[in-house]
């Protein structure tokens, strides 16, 4: 996830936890040095509300992140905990994006991005694997799951939901079926201009996320 970390280590998971630990660390207030250079007058493009106070709300997966540079604070801005560290991280690398004027409609799978065939194995089970072991054990546990997490359906395999993660970057999962040969599998894709929005560390990371929520959201907890 830290920018200038080979994917498999942060983001895979390669590292020590302390080691892993701190490079998020420094990811974030690396992230947060870059937020504050960032013209305020970018960030609506992006979907996010700037106040006076100088704090910038950001919808987040059905929820609203309140960002405060000046005390390099992430929380919720309805009820104020702190957020994951991870999804702070992204939602900080998301604010520094430069997407295009459109939003893109066309899906891609993480083996069609770039270094996504060299780590796919990996991202099948931090990923995929769970999904299928969670929220996707059958069909009625994952369509719960979907619904409970905000998803719109759409026609990705045999049950498919899609997740507007930020105002300008939706992801789809897909839940396929068992059949006489094979058991359940899932799909995870994402808009195919992701990497003007996110690098591959925290693409990753965030599908990762995206699954224990919808983990959470089929045991009825919050994420």
């Amino acid at each position: 996830m830290p920018r200038g970390v080979p994917p498999g280590h942060s983001a895979m998971g390669g590292l020590e936890p302390s080691a892993r630990s701190a490079g998020y660390a420094t990811a974030l207030n690396r992230a947060f040095d870059d937020l504050v250079a960032r013209a305020r007058e970018d960030l609506p493009a992006l979907g996010a509300l700037a106040s006076e106070s100088g704090c910038i709300d950001l919808p987040v997966l059905g929820e609203v992140f309140r960002i405060d540079p000046a005390d390099r604070t992430v929380t919720r801005a309805v009820d104020g905990p702190e957020i994951r560290i991870e999804w702070r991280i992204i939602a900080l690398h998301y604010l520094l994006a430069r997407p295009g004027p459109v939003e893109s409609s066309r899906w891609v799978g993480f083996r069609d991005l770039p270094e996504g065939r060299v780590y796919g194995d990996v991202f099948r089970k931090r990923v995929l694997d769970r999904i299928v072991s969670t929220a996707g054990k059958d069909r009625e546990g994952f369509v719960r799951a979907g619904l409970a997490l905000g998803g719109e359906r759409v026609a990705v395999g045999d049950e498919g939901f899609s997740f507007r993660v930020f105002p300008r970057l939706r992801v789809a999962v897909g839940w396929f079926a068992a059949d006489d040969e094979f058991p359940p599998d899932a799909a995870f894709l994402y808009p195919d201009d992701v990497l003007s929005m996110l690098p591959i560390e925290d693409i990753i990371v965030l599908a990762e996320r995206v699954a224990a929520r919808l983990h959470d959201a089929a045991e009825g907890k919050r994420g």
